[in-house]
């Protein structure tokens, strides 16, 4: 009977030890674990969809987050670029609850008012916004002027009062035409008399709320290429 009862208590030792090594390992592994990174940062998501030759319809979504509150949003753009150069811009300006083409003016949300660029008309009534806690989803529809040229791509960016800026980019899906004509160094020329059409105070709102980026002079490639065709062979 004696012996039964040591072997009982060494089993029932055993077992308490191997519980207590289970809780043991058990926290470690959680005090080893990684915490989740903190979401502290402007994020951003959006797309480009629908159609992108002349006369169909075309969507940008945007959607950021700021973790101050969508109230320190100051702007979200999209800009449209071929091999680096800018072809066309729209931005939001939230202090203003309005929207603006490079090359055209400052037009309120909701109103009935147009937008009429080189390559999107965009009508205020259309656009959508929706806010609530840190984000701010942005809706522009809109329909092309002209076709989309092949390569194309879609800039989608976001900017804070503190002047932190988070972008991406969404290629066209266009597929270059077979018959040679293309995208033809007159329409680029049209686009570019266009963004020179943009307003002082356009111009003095983007300047005051964004911190300049470096871009390729479409200006000076289109006048670098008009001079190469006008040269003697």
């Amino acid at each position: 009977m004696e012996h039964r009862i040591e072997r009982a208590s060494a089993v029932g030792l055993a077992a308490a030890f191997a519980f207590s090594a289970v809780l043991v390992v058990s926290s470690s592994a959680r005090a080893a674990s990684p915490s989740p990174p903190a979401t502290n940062t402007l994020r951003l998501t959006g797309s480009v969809n629908g159609t992108l030759t002349k006369g169909g319809r075309v969507t940008f979504r945007l959607g950021a987050t700021e973790p101050g509150g969508f109230q320190k949003l100051s702007q979200l753009s999209v800009t449209m670029t071929l091999h680096n150069l800018v072809l066309a811009e729209v931005s939001y300006l939230q202090d203003f609850n309005a929207i603006a083409i490079r090359g055209g003016q400052l037009i309120t949300i909701g109103t009935s008012e147009v937008l009429n660029g080189s390559f999107f008309r965009i009508n205020a009534l259309d656009v959508r916004t929706e806010t609530a806690g840190t984000q701010l989803n942005l809706t522009i529809p809109g329909t092309v002027l002209q076709d989309i040229p092949a390569g194309t791509l879609f800039q989608l960016e976001a900017t804070d009062e503190d002047g932190a800026v988070v972008d991406i980019v969404r290629a066209a899906n266009v597929q270059p035409k077979k018959t040679g004509g293309g995208f033809s160094w007159g329409q680029l020329a049209a686009a570019v008399a266009g963004a020179l059409f943009a307003g002082s105070f356009i111009g003095g709102l983007f300047a005051s709320r964004r911190k300049p980026q470096v871009r390729p002079s479409i200006y000076a490639a289109v006048q670098r290429r008009l001079e190469e065709e006008r040269a003697p062979k």
